[in-house]
């Protein structure tokens, strides 16, 4: 199996640089081009937008479960979340799933020439309770897809937990990340890419 190139440009790092610069730049990165649709899209991860419109019953785990005071919400800029030293966004994009304020779940992406890359699918360790509700893989990737269809872009990736960019993921939580990253992707509609040995799902 030949292993797409994933390393991330430099020139699009985002510890630095005006936040609409930025949008700007990414929007030429996925498209080559100009797009005030999907400006509009990027940016709303800058303003942090919430309440996407999602009936999370649709994503429980158990019929009687209460998923009544979930939320989800765009992010904008990798690293910590705000308040949360132990709540990390490994790229420029992410949805964060909450349970009332806190938040229980992370799904970070960036962005790759006509593509979206979704790099992270993470459960923070210590909201097993809540985590336990909702499928929040499968919740993350629907969301994502449903945010940026009719946009020009031609497809999504996932990477597959086996290529992850963090060493104990790979190593030491396989079974768990493969549930997380790879059986949701799959039941979501993505389908392995043998060539470049990630999962995708074309609009």
């Amino acid at each position: 199996m030949a292993e797409y190139d994933l390393d991330y440009p430099v020139e699009t790092c985002f510890w630095y640089g005006n936040r609409v610069q930025l949008v700007e730049e990414d929007v030429k990165i996925i498209l080559r081009k100009d797009s005030k649709k999907l400006s509009e899209k990027l940016n709303g991860f800058v303003k942090e937008e919430v309440d996407l419109g999602i009936d999370y019953s649709n994503f429980a785990k158990l019929k009687k479960a209460d998923v009544s005071d979930f939320s989800i919400g765009r992010h904008f800029g990798e690293g910590f979340l705000p308040g949360n030293e132990n709540r990390f966004s490994d790229s420029s994009y992410a949805y964060v799933l909450k349970e009332g304020i806190h938040p229980i779940a992370i799904c970070s992406f960036e962005p790759r020439p006509n593509s979206m890359l979704v790099k992270q699918i993470q459960g923070f360790k210590d909201e097993k309770v809540a985590l336990r509700k909702i499928r929040y893989s499968d919740l993350f990737l629907n969301v994502l897809y449903e945010d940026f269809k009719e946009l020009d872009i031609s497809e999504l990736w996932v990477l597959p937990y086996e290529r992850n960019y963090w060493d104990p993921v790979r190593v030491n939580f396989q079974n768990t990340k493969k549930r997380q990253y790879d059986i949701p992707a799959k039941r979501q509609g993505f389908e392995f890419d043998e060539k470049r040995g990630i999962f995708v799902k074309k609009f």
